[in-house]
């Protein structure tokens, strides 16, 4: 009563679990990763969730989008705790945490959505600080490629505030490779929107998060600065998705 899951199905659709309705609202959550049930009927905001232990949060994450709060990073793509969704959070420590008691009056949004056709349930997520934002302009495109040239991350510049990327991970239910591979190299590019042309970009990683350039389900990372290539290509031979 107190698990999350994850579902693949092949068509988008409506699960109903049939059972009594749970009366206890209060979970207990262990140091690492935890696969996060929401144990109420309406939103909830992470800051209030997990209010006196939000300095032993490294990470909360939505499954199947980009949403994330990083509470070490000041990120918040996430808004709210959904109720009709499940969450991976990273913990230094063991917490109990207990959801609101309410009703549902929320309506459901899918603000969460990135611009890549295949979304998996397996996301390495990246946060880019302010100095790495400055390889492209506003409206420009950060791209996260696999060594097959398979666009698995998308991130549109939106000014100067340090932004998060979700790279989408490969899904072993799939007969075609649909994400990056575990410990497979991150080739980063940088689209320009005005021109279309495309550059690569070398990444510095931030030494002291668990994950540097190499993608890992539910890998945590940081890029502090990005190098541009002066010479930019008009197309790229990949894969979108």
């Amino acid at each position: 009563q107190t698990t999350g899951y994850k579902v693949k199905v092949d068509a988008a659709c409506g699960l109903t679990i049939a059972g009594p309705t749970k009366t206890g609202r209060t979970i207990s959550l262990t140091a690492g990763w935890n696969l996060m049930p929401v144990l109420s009927e309406c939103n909830v905001e992470p800051q209030t969730l997990f209010a006196g232990n939000e300095e032993k949060v490294l990470l909360l994450k939505e499954v199947g989008t980009a949403g994330v709060w990083w509470p070490s990073e000041g990120l918040n793509t996430l808004g709210e705790i959904n109720s009709s969704r499940a969450y991976w959070v990273k913990l230094t420590e063991s917490v109990s945490i207990t959801f609101p008691d309410c009703k549902k009056s929320f309506v459901e949004n899918d603000k969460h959505t990135v611009d890549v056709a295949v979304v998996t349930a397996n996301t390495h997520i990246v946060g880019i600080s302010s100095l790495a934002l400055e390889a492209g302009d506003p409206g420009d495109q950060i791209l996260a490629f696999d060594s097959d040239g398979l666009l698995a991350g998308v991130l549109t510049i939106e000014g100067i505030s340090p932004q998060v990327a979700a790279l989408f991970g490969d899904d072993s239910l799939s007969a075609e490779k649909d994400g990056f591979a575990d410990d497979e190299l991150i080739y980063w590019k940088l689209r320009q929107q005005n021109t279309g042309y495309y550059y690569d970009l070398i990444p510095t990683y931030a030494a002291n998060m668990p994950d540097q350039g190499m993608y890992s389900h539910e890998g945590i990372s940081l890029v502090e600065s990005f190098e541009a290539d002066l010479t930019g290509t008009k197309e790229i031979s990949s894969r979108f998705y």
